[in-house]
Formats: C-alpha cells, structure tokens, sequence
C-alpha cells in the first residue's frame, strides 16, 4: 500500500521546503504553468512518438524546464530544447549505438542511472549509466506521476529514516532506496 501525499499536497510541501527569499531554490518546486500543447506537439513531431498522457498532461501542468528532486533531474530546457535534443541523440545518444529504442524516452537521470519513459503505456524504467541496454531496465514507476510523487515524497521527508521509509512504502525497487539515501 502506498503512503503518497496527492500531488496538490505535494507541490504545498515543495514550496514550504524549498521557497527561500535568500537562496533561489526553485528548481525544487513543481511550478506552473508547463509547456503549451502547441510546443508538446511539436516534441511528439520532432520525435516521432506520441508522449504518455500522464506525461503529457504533467508537462502541460508543470515547468520541467530545469526541475531536480531528491537527486532525479529532468531538466528539460526552454521550449524542451534540452529534452527533445537528447532524444535525437545530440550531443551523443544516451542508448549507445545505432537508432533510439522508439519505445523509450529519457525523460529523467540521476548520478548512475538514466530515467526512461515507455511510449507505449507510460511506465518508467532505470537503467545505470554504466550498463546502458546492456541490462535490462528496471520498472520504477507505473506511470510519470508516480515517478513524482516518489521523488517529491523523498525529497520532503526530514530524516535518512523518513526518506528509506518513503521509498520503501511506495515501492520495492533497489532504485528508490538507493536514491533516499542519496547514491542513486
């Protein structure tokens, strides 16, 4: 059973940790509005894919531009140059060799692993850096806003112990332990 705070919630909780008058901590917070439907269509087109609706929705709700939680960057750019760039393999592809995976998206990374979106029903797999498609990637979320609350509930909790807690509650994956305790 999951313990995730709704998404409302959450972003409350964002701002009341990381709103800061003398430190600009706003990477750290779900901020609206997100990206124009015109600009996300324009990914889908640029990528030849279509983006998940729990995706697409998030990012028409929330600026991605440059957010981080818990260790987990997105970092999209402005008008998701930087996403949509790393997706055609610039400046180097993130799958290795050969043509993108058209099933997959790199929509998130933390210091060892790339964060990986199926187009085709939404969930989220980590893969470590080190072993690209080597390895077979592990499901960490059932869709992007689950990947969210996980990195946002993490990234509120007070202690070491509240993080583990979190990552435990809402999910078994290696991945979300190994991000709450910071070496994800």
């Amino acid at each position: 059973m999951s313990t995730l705070m709704p998404l409302n919630d959450l972003r409350e909780r964002l701002d009341a940790k990381f709103s800061n008058p003398q430190f600009d901590l706003s990477n750290q917070r779900l901020l609206s509005p997100g990206f124009p439907e015109k600009l996300l269509r324009g990914a889908e087109k640029d990528l030849d894919t279509h983006l998940p609706r729990h995706f697409f929705e998030l990012l028409r709700t929330y600026d991605l531009s440059r957010f981080s939680l818990a260790g987990l960057m997105f970092e999209y750019g402005e008008k998701l140059r930087k996403f949509i760039e790393i997706n055609l393999g610039k400046p180097y592809p993130w799958w290795g060799a050969g043509n993108r995976p058209q099933e997959y998206l790199l929509v998130a990374s933390t210091d060892g692993h790339l964060v990986l979106l199926s187009t085709i029903d939404g969930r989220l797999f980590a893969v470590e850096k080190s072993h690209k498609f080597n390895a077979q990637p592990i499901e960490i979320a059932h869709d992007f806003e689950h990947l969210i609350h996980l990195a946002g509930d993490i990234a509120v909790a007070c202690t070491r112990e509240d993080r583990l807690a979190v990552a435990e509650a809402g999910s078994n994956v290696r991945f979300w332990k190994d991000l709450a305790r910071g070496f994800a």
